[in-house]
């Protein structure tokens, strides 16, 4: 799924709106892939008129990222050519309109700012001589939580030994993946183990 937000400037107020929800395939995720995914959202909203389009994007004055491929965006040169071909390869494209030389022409590419900070607290805690270990099997913890056929024994196997609370406490549990660092991720894989996991690591049993 992708998805972005635009914040529209009006009478000295900011107001956040939503594009558009598309879904993107697997072709569509590198940076050529991910503006034109961009494009048709604005298609989606403004209209086909080309017109409009050019007015939308020249008046767009930063974009702002986690900084993965989508950073590229904010210098893309013209690609409605591309665009159009996308939409319909039998589209006839006219040749004699003038187009700027960049599609964003008046924009800048902005970091996000909580991307930015997260990026910080990894590397302060990083340098912990403690933490990547740690996080290591942080990780592992939340990957065999996750994994649904493991938990089904070990709830089971609780039940079995009298501990049916620990047993719904576990399967009550809610974890995100932690494929990739986040802060707030962190956060609440730790906030989620902290419940159960005193009770859980003194009835493990490895012989499971």
């Amino acid at each position: 799924m992708f998805a972005s937000t635009f914040d529209l400037y009006c009478d000295g107020k900011f107001y956040r709106r939503l594009f558009p929800l598309i879904s993107l395939g697997r072709e569509r995720l590198d940076a050529i892939g991910k503006c034109i995914s961009f494009l048709f959202q604005v298609f989606l909203m403004v209209g086909p008129c080309q017109r409009l389009l050019d007015k939308f994007c020249a008046r767009i004055r930063s974009i702002t990222t986690d900084m993965g491929v989508e950073r590229k965006m904010a210098n893309f040169v013209n690609i409605w050519p591309e665009f159009w071909a996308w939409i319909d390869p039998r589209a006839a494209i006219p040749t004699d309109v003038p187009r700027p030389s960049f599609m964003f022409p008046r924009c800048l590419q902005i970091a996000g700012w909580k991307h930015q900070f997260d990026l910080l607290v990894r590397a302060c805690l990083c340098s912990l001589p403690f933490f990547p270990g740690w996080l290591e099997k942080l990780k592992a913890v939340v990957t065999l939580l996750r994994t649904r056929t493991l938990m089904d024994i070990i709830t089971k196997q609780l039940e079995r030994l009298g501990m049916r609370a620990l047993s719904q406490m576990l399967i009550a549990l809610k974890c995100p993946t932690f494929a990739e660092w986040r802060w707030g991720t962190l956060y609440t894989c730790c906030k989620s183990l902290e419940r159960v996991l005193g009770s859980s690591s003194r009835a493990w049993d490895t012989s499971w």
